[in-house]
């Protein structure tokens, strides 16, 4: 009889200890949600697709979003008392030397971001910390990593350098560069933002105020190009990488797919709520799996111009600066107050091969997607061209 009770529980044990792996299995999926956009968006999507696709009201489950979870309210952080002896901004915290950036390449992704730090990189006084921190966009929401010793750590190597200086010197001249092309547009935690406590609909405060707040002087570089080609480029990307928020192969018939949905989804949208509040719609975003909402250059940029001076700001577009690379980088250094590094220099600089993906593996985006998007983008961006006082920006 003992024996054939061991028996009969062993099953029953066996049950509880595989359901007991599926609830650790389920837990540390959460958590990998919690540390990882991606999979963020992907759990969003899984909630809000069918409502969304089926003409749903966009307002419900946009308060239902995993983005408006916050577990904390995130703080600003700064201004600090900086060394006059750097240029960019340092200072003593206690028995540590912090330094953050002094420049920012905020956005847009896809467009020549990574190019343009890569050849600036090369002057002698622009030092670089982590490439794409992401901490404006993403960490800083975290609990535990929204501290400025969670960001410092990425410039650690550049306040080393910076301190070279001083000690050797007597004052630093270098510069660091913060490249996150996310930055621009992703404020999609915005809820959790000091200040934004209690909106609905659309943030007070952004990426640009929470920079403005950390260093007042920082100086913003934005590069953009063709908002059509960069959401293909964007989207071949996330494939090439294995990086889209469902398994799916890509081809230029589902990519035509995509865009129609994602399209007739914002337009949905804009007739409920304002342009702005439907690009800083995260729920949104995670349910059309595409990057839409970044090409509306004009809602991201607006609020960068609202907060800081139009000096501090300096916009390049792509296609001028494909074309003509050292005008593109003599340009760019004048802008941040850099050295003239010499005729030889931006020969040399501007001579190596661009860095910029393409999408040759899928050839070119069908026709009548071409169209869709350039008649979406061409609504959005009309005010482009006076928003920046340039008329080269319209495509």
């Amino acid at each position: 009889m003992k024996n054939s009770n061991a028996v009969v529980k062993l099953p029953l044990c066996a049950g509880c200890f595989v359901l007991f792996c599926y609830f650790l299995l389920w837990t540390c999926w959460i958590c990998v949600i919690k540390r990882d956009i991606r999979q963020t968006f992907r759990s969003a999507s899984s909630k809000m697709r069918r409502a969304v696709t089926s003409g749903g009201d966009i307002l419900q489950h946009t308060l239902g979003d995993v983005f408006t979870l916050c577990p904390h309210n995130t703080p600003f952080v700064g201004p600090y008392s900086y060394t006059p002896l750097s240029r960019s901004p340092c200072w003593q915290d206690g028995d540590q030397f912090r330094c953050v950036p002094n420049f920012y390449i905020a956005g847009f992704s896809k467009r020549g971001v990574s190019d343009l730090y890569r050849r600036l990189s090369q002057h002698q006084d622009v030092i670089s910390g982590i490439k794409a921190p992401h901490w404006f966009d993403f960490w800083r929401n975290i609990a535990g990593y929204d501290t400025i010793e969670t960001y410092s750590k990425s410039f650690q190597n550049a306040s080393a350098m910076v301190t070279h200086d001083i000690v050797d010197l007597g004052h630093s001249n270098k510069l660091i560069g913060d490249v996150t092309p996310c930055t621009v547009w992703s404020s999609l935690y915005w809820r959790c933002y000091q200040g934004n406590t209690g909106q609905v609909m659309e943030p007070v405060y952004t990426n640009a105020d929470v920079i403005h707040r950390l260093n007042p002087q920082a100086k913003i570089i934005f590069i953009m190009g063709d908002p059509v080609d960069r959401l293909y480029s964007q989207y071949h990307r996330w494939f090439s990488s294995g990086s889209h928020t469902v398994p799916m192969e890509p081809s230029r018939e589902k990519f035509h797919q995509l865009v129609t949905r994602a399209v007739a989804a914002y337009r949905r949208c804009f007739c409920q709520r304002s342009l702005r509040s439907c690009a800083y719609n995260g729920t949104l975003l995670a349910d059309v799996m595409l990057g839409l909402q970044e090409g509306m250059y004009s809602v991201f940029l607006h609020d960068w111009l609202t907060v800081f001076p139009r000096n501090q700001l300096f916009f390049i577009k792509l296609e001028d600066y494909a074309v003509d690379i050292a005008t593109g980088l003599q340009t760019t250094v004048e802008f941040l107050g850099l050295a003239d590094p010499g005729i030889l220099w931006y020969a040399e600089t501007s001579g190596q091969p661009m860095t910029i993906g393409g999408n040759s593996s899928l050839g070119p985006m069908l026709p009548e997607t071409r169209v869709v998007l350039r008649e979406f983008y061409n609504s959005v961006n009309l005010h482009l061209p006076n928003l920046l006082g340039d008329a080269r920006f319209r495509w």
